[in-house]
């Protein structure tokens, strides 16, 4: 007698075949991805920067629409034109920041990213009565949000190791929703219980940003000051770097420059994106401001006048720099 067969349900059966593999994924590979970038501290950091913006961007699209319709005493069909206004900061900032990055990862621009980010929420707070000046503080929410984002991304996808890049930028992913998920949790304590406006959640916004972008300085104090005297050195010099590929990513290299100014060293400097250490001499890097700026930048100080043993010392560090895949450059005086 042959056994009775009864039909089995579609949905089961696709369930049945599918349940081993959402199982297996849900637990293994995203607790894997999790892992592989808790467990480097410079990525996680990046990742989580990049998470930090998405979430801004999200609670910055939702308020959007309450302080245009409250504050501003705008109709529905307005809100739109604010948000092109912001979407439009964003492409903004992002073909500044890779114009100003020069073909390589500049991370300098993050602190003015975050700060103009902060500075553009405190200032919606206080002209929630002029469109033309909430129009372009948006603007520079977005100027501020691509020169803070691009960066970061630029490093996560150059120093991440190229075999686990999209398990890192899954892991990046997940945590960016888990981020967007918690602003919106946010957003509705803000405006519902606790009963704030719109320009008050702008205002809280900014003030959240400067811890931030704080740590970032704290962080990146050698890319923030390198970054800003480029950009000063804009406006005064017209400086044009040629074959710069020929310098190095990684490993060590011996730099032998042209000396004509005082100017040769910060120029050098300021053309990669790796820290040189400058050979100098120790009394051109004395004083308070000048000599934090010589520990800040490992600056190897030239003592030829306290004797032999002084300036082999100088020396040694010079080739203990090399030996660790550092970059070190001496400046010959051209006579």
């Amino acid at each position: 007698m042959l056994p009775t067969l009864l039909p089995l349900s579609p949905w089961k059966s696709f369930a049945a075949d599918r349940r081993p593999w959402l199982r297996n994924w849900h637990w293994n590979d995203l607790v894997r991805y999790m892992k592989l970038v808790m467990g480097d501290r410079p990525i996680l950091r990046v990742t989580l920067g990049i998470a930090f913006f998405w979430s801004l961007a999200s609670l910055a699209q939702m308020n959007i629409d309450v302080y245009v319709t409250g504050e501003l005493h705008k109709s529905q069909t307005e809100v739109g034109i604010f948000l092109a206004v912001l979407s439009l900061g964003v492409g903004l900032g992002s073909v500044l920041a890779g114009w100003w990055s020069g073909g390589r990862v500049e991370l300098g621009m993050v602190p003015l990213g975050a700060f103009l980010m902060a500075l553009a929420c405190v200032v919606l707070f206080m002209c929630h009565s002029s469109s033309m000046m909430a129009g372009a503080m948006l603007g520079m929410i977005g100027l501020g949000g691509g020169l803070f984002n691009v960066p970061l991304n630029a490093w996560l996808q150059e120093r991440s190791p190229h075999e686990k890049l999209g398990a890192i930028l899954a892991a990046g992913n997940q945590l960016t929703s888990v981020g967007m998920v918690a602003v919106a949790g946010l957003f509705w304590l803000l405006g519902g219980p606790l009963n704030l406006s719109a320009a008050q959640i702008f205002l809280i916004t900014g003030i959240g940003i400067l811890p931030i972008l704080a740590y970032v300085v704290w962080l990146l104090p050698q890319a923030t000051v390198r970054f800003f005297v480029w950009l000063l050195s804009r406006f005064v010099y017209r400086v044009r770097l040629y074959d710069v590929e020929n310098l190095p990513e990684t490993g060590p290299a011996l730099l032998v420059a042209n000396h004509v100014s005082w100017l040769d060293g910060v120029l050098l400097l300021l053309s990669s994106s790796r820290n040189i250490r400058m050979v100098a001499y120790a009394d051109y890097v004395k004083g308070p401001w000048i000599g934090w700026l010589a520990r800040l930048f490992g600056i190897i100080p030239i003592r030829s006048g306290d004797g032999p043993r002084a300036l082999l010392q100088s020396l040694n560090t010079a080739r203990e720099a090399l030996l660790a895949g550092e970059l070190v450059c001496i400046l010959p005086k051209v006579r």
